[in-house]
């Protein structure tokens, strides 16, 4: 499909570009999607693993993300900037009882979660390493 074809492409160019990618984390809600990327990651690069975000309590994502930025230790290369505007547009939904972000269209909240699925099982290391500095 085009979505297979897409995302071994955006490996390759993250390889040229940064080196080895080693996971890929998908959305847990679209398991047929899910499926199917990994299929077509694991023929392309069987080195990749493939599995779907744990998709952890969203105010932990937020809090990791906010600690690692306050202790001087989050960084965003020059040709990141949907996940730049992503982070400067994101609010609250106010029609919420619970924290949750306002995800009506208005703001990139797709970028967001792609970019907490990629830390989120490493967040307690992150946040004891910005505890240790």
């Amino acid at each position: 499909s085009t979505l297979d074809g897409m995302v071994c492409e955006f490996i390759e160019n993250v390889q040229e570009k940064y080196g080895m990618v080693d996971e890929l984390y998908w959305d847990n809600a679209e398991t047929v999607l899910g499926n199917t990327i990994r299929n077509a990651v694991e023929k392309h690069y069987p080195h990749v693993i493939v599995r779907p975000a744990k998709k952890i309590r969203i105010k932990d994502r937020i809090n990791c993300t906010v600690r690692l930025m306050g202790a001087g230790r989050f960084f965003l290369t020059d040709d990141c900037e949907s996940l730049k505007t992503a982070f400067s547009d994101a609010v609250w939904d106010k029609e919420k009882q619970d924290d949750e972000r306002l995800d009506d269209g208005s703001t990139d909240i797709d970028s967001l979660d792609a970019f907490e699925y990629t830390i989120e099982r490493d967040l307690k290391e992150l946040i004891r390493e910005v505890e240790d500095v």
